[in-house]
């Protein structure tokens, strides 16, 4: 289980000219970033999703796999470019600093990047009204081609004016019904991870689920930017949410809200409990009156811990230990890359999932047994300290660990020792077709990250900000 959260309010340009150029590097089906979108680009397929904490461990991931699907992604986060519509500097370039991981030309060209903080509500509407920009400037195109176009020769084979006009006739008619598709183009599901530094962020992750819900399809409109519509509580639904359909990621699906929502919580938190525990609860209870579609994915523990939290990883590589108050408890470590699968999944199946996924690992292992693997990976010898639940809070603190953090993990620690996260099953494969990765696959693939400073690669390391 990990907390591994990481999630610019301008006006939309109106200008013809300005939409039409400011899009074209960002549009989901243009490989070239030459030209924007044109009324002969049909939307694709594939309604956007919203990935909130896109640049941590599991978004990064989800977005990358929604990307290689063909899927239009949104990373919505604190580091993203500070404006909410389409713009070169938003682009999903080579050079980004956001890149997914493991991100190619290939999928980059579908994932974009909006500036999004929990704690600023006016940003919240960027990710709908960027959508929109896209949206819009490719209806404007339409329009402007269907106004401004002759009857061309737009055939060598077209020997009379009658059959050049026909062929033209259903080319503009071709446009036409795709200007009509890009008005139904919008966010068809959203990926929701706790904001970053927050214990309990259940109230405000409601507020926006509600936020969501009511945003109009393409449109541009000042609702979503009134500030008494951001303030409304969670329940306090507005009127006109679209009519339910079994697939909501997918085009034709008519317009509204954001239908489909999928929360990542923690194995060791259940619905109505605290915390994701509150939302799990909301979505339960919006989606028993036929209000969303949802899933709720609660993982375990993660096997990337070891590679990317300092505490874990500065004492492998110079102490050759690890550290917990977890006696021989025993956790089914789980790869955030099976935790992502099954979330693309629960996004994208064509019948609504209305359900919780507890995602566990193949196997359940101790710190002791994580030792014993890292000391065959490494060939050195790594062994594991069981501190007292008081010591491992002090530890905690003293890699900058917030003091209620500390309390947390440490209980949590304690709740391991006495067999709390003693299971396992077999929903990865079930739901994904692919069985889960166990520990060592995982400390095979980034044993460097632990080799002593002076001999390791230079390849960053991932930052992650607490476990949870």
């Amino acid at each position: 289980m990990d907390m591994d959260m990481d999630m610019d309010t301008t006006t939309t340009t109106t200008t013809t000219t300005r939409i039409t150029t400011t899009t074209s590097s960002l549009h989901p089906h243009t490989a070239s970033s030459s030209s924007g979108p044109s009324s002969t680009s049909s939307p694709p397929s594939k309604l956007p999703i919203l990935v909130l904490g896109g640049t941590g461990t599991v978004g990064s991931r989800i977005a990358a796999q929604l990307a290689a699907d063909s899927y239009p992604v949104v990373i919505a986060s604190r580091s993203a470019p500070n404006s909410p519509t389409p713009s070169a500097s938003a682009s999903s370039s080579s050079t980004s600093p956001n890149k997914t991981n493991d991100s190619n030309p290939d999928t980059e060209k579908n994932i974009h990047r909006v500036y999004f903080n929990w704690e600023d509500r006016s940003t919240w509407q960027n990710p709908f009204k960027y959508i929109s920009a896209l949206a819009q400037a490719a209806q404007i195109s339409a329009e402007i081609d269907d106004e401004e176009k002759k009857v061309p020769d737009i055939s060598p084979y077209s020997t009379t004016e009658a059959e050049r006009k026909a062929m033209y006739q259903e080319k503009a008619q071709q446009e036409r019904e795709n200007a009509q598709k890009w008005k139904d183009w919008r966010i068809g599901a959203v990926y929701l991870i706790a904001p970053p530094g927050v214990l309990d962020a259940a109230n405000v992750m409601m507020d926006f689920v509600d936020f969501a819900r009511r945003q109009p399809g393409s449109e541009l409109g000042s609702e979503s930017a009134a500030g008494g519509e951001l303030g409304l509580g969670a329940g306090e639904a507005a009127g006109g949410l679209a009519t339910a359909t079994e697939d909501t990621v997918m085009m034709g699906n008519g317009g509204g809200g954001v239908r489909r929502f999928v929360l990542q919580s923690a194995s060791c938190i259940e619905p109505g409990g605290p915390a994701m525990g509150k939302v799990h609860g909301y979505f339960r209870e919006l989606g028993s009156r036929g209000e969303i579609e949802w899933a709720v994915l609660r993982p375990s523990w993660f096997q990337q811990n070891f590679g990317v939290q300092e505490n874990h990883v500065q004492s492998i590589r110079n102490e050759g230990k690890i550290y917990s108050a977890t006696g021989d408890g025993k956790i089914p470590w789980i790869s955030a890359d099976d935790i992502a699968a099954v979330a693309v999944q629960a996004l994208t199946m064509p019948v609504a999932p209305n359900t919780e996924f507890l995602v566990l690992g193949p196997e359940l292992l101790s710190y002791d047994d994580i030792a014993r693997t890292l000391s065959e990976v490494l060939g050195k010898k790594i062994v594991h300290v069981d501190l007292t639940s008081g010591d491992l809070e002090r530890r905690h603190r003293s890699f900058g660990m917030p003091e209620d953090y500390s309390s947390m993990m440490s209980a949590l620690d304690t709740g391991i020792k006495y067999g709390m996260e003693n299971r396992t099953n077999d929903v990865v494969l079930s739901v994904t077709g692919v069985a889960p990765k166990t520990f060592k696959e995982y400390a095979e693939s980034v044993k460097h990250v632990w080799q002593p400073v002076d001999v390791a690669p230079t390849k960053p390391v991932e930052v992650v900000l607490i476990n949870a």
